[in-house]
């Protein structure tokens, strides 16, 4: 009986550290969600160029290597020349829809096109806020190569990935991601954010290494990438909202809460077992 009463105790042990990793799992609380960007670069007829649609930015969709170029809808274009260019920055702000608490990193996916002048940032800044007035500087990436284009013309050219630890766990309910141009356009297809997981060490998502070949760039203006056809609207499925907002792990008070039980029990039963010896 003994034996069977440690060997219980022990089992509620492992399951309790058990729900200890599985709450550790890294949870993109930006998917879905809603956001606001700068940059929108339109035609003479008032057209936005390289526009977003269905949340692109947050739909869970980041490029591959077929992607590359400025035809993919995946990508939405952002314009150091528009009106709401701020000293060669742009800015895209998330609304997470409240304050999430646990934030471990930021990742931010664009691609680098030199022919028809699409660079990718100098840099990109995280910043965070509670009420969407007074940000918190968190943080600042250069970017690296997440796919290459393998293009001879141009070794720069690729998908870039820029990875932002939180610099320990952060409280915010806006996230907002500050662009520095390098050249007249950057094409991004995703921004996220992330709960759970180690601090820099964000979760980066594979890409397929089996796409098609690259498409081609046409032209080498560098003011607008190519020709100034729309591009097609995204016809991706987003992730659903009930999707993104399943929770991979129990709350962090939950799981404190069965480890201290399970120790208790643990601790009784010894002390039970012991007292009857």
């Amino acid at each position: 009986m003994k034996k069977f009463i440690v060997f219980a105790l022990t089992a509620i042990l492992i399951v309790s550290f058990s729900a200890v990793f599985v709450s550790a799992e890294a949870t993109n609380v930006a998917a879905g969600k809603t956001y606001t960007y700068t940059g929108v670069m339109k035609d003479d007829a008032g057209n936005a160029l390289y526009p977003d649609a269905n949340n692109k930015l947050t739909d869970g969709v980041t490029g591959e290597k077929a992607d590359i170029g400025y035809g993919s809808p995946v990508w939405v274009g952002i314009n150091s020349n528009s009106t709401d260019t701020v000293d060669g920055t742009n800015t895209i702000i998330v609304d997470l829809g409240s304050v999430t608490e646990g934030i471990t990193n930021f990742r931010f996916v664009a691609e680098e096109v030199v022919g028809p002048g699409i660079g990718k940032p100098l840099s990109v800044e995280v910043l965070v806020s509670t009420d969407n007035s007074e940000f918190t500087s968190v943080g600042t990436a250069e970017g690296e190569i997440l796919i290459d284009a393998e293009d001879a013309t141009d070794v720069t050219n690729g998908i870039y990935e820029f990875a932002i630890p939180a610099a320990g766990e952060q409280s915010a309910q806006y996230i907002k991601f500050i662009v520095t141009h390098d050249k007249s356009w950057v094409f991004v297809s995703e921004v996220e954010v992330y709960t759970g997981g180690e601090s820099g060490d964000p979760v980066s998502e594979d890409a397929s290494e089996d796409a098609s070949a690259v498409s081609e760039a046409d032209s080498e203006d560098d003011t607008s990438p190519a020709a100034t056809d729309s591009v097609a609207d995204d016809d991706s499925e987003a992730v659903s909202a009930d999707e993104s907002k399943a929770e991979d792990g129990m709350s962090t008070g939950v799981i404190i809460i069965i480890v201290a039980v399970a120790v208790v029990i643990i601790g009784g039963g010894i002390f039970i077992a012991t007292k009857k010896k």
